[in-house]
């Protein structure tokens, strides 16, 4: 796993840290109140989800400059795809709709950004 490279949202670039992957599992599962989950249970969705991307990194690697990036988003939709797989619906669709949620945010972040530097551009002009 080592040699997997992050193409972040922002487009930056970032090695491989697997924990962070765990860490948006856990909490995934720390969101629904279901207090039969344990950490067997993210573990298993972790392990899984390690699976795949060992499997599935060179087919949806995308290549920069001669180097090979896996999307932040590819890695959550293993995520979403393991979640469903093994039946957490409600973890599925608790993480799912933070995902959207962070997504709409973002977007809206970026426009009044955008906004902004025209206006800037406007009264340097």
């Amino acid at each position: 796993m080592e040699n997997i490279r992050i193409l972040k949202r922002d487009h930056q670039q970032d090695t491989f840290k697997g924990e962070k992957i765990a860490v948006a599992i856990k909490k995934g599962f720390d969101s629904v109140e279901n207090s039969q989950y344990t950490g067997d249970d993210v573990n298993h969705v972790y392990m899984a989800v390690l699976e795949s991307l060992k499997n599935d990194s060179k087919n949806h690697a995308l290549e920069i400059n001669g180097a090979n990036f896996i999307s932040i988003e590819f890695i959550q939709d293993l995520i979403e795809r393991e979640l469903l797989r093994q039946n957490y619906m409600d973890v599925y669709e608790s993480f799912s709709s933070y995902r959207k949620r962070r997504n709409e945010s973002r977007s809206i972040f970026i426009s009044k950004q955008h906004k902004f530097l025209k206006a800037i551009e406007k009264l340097n002009h």
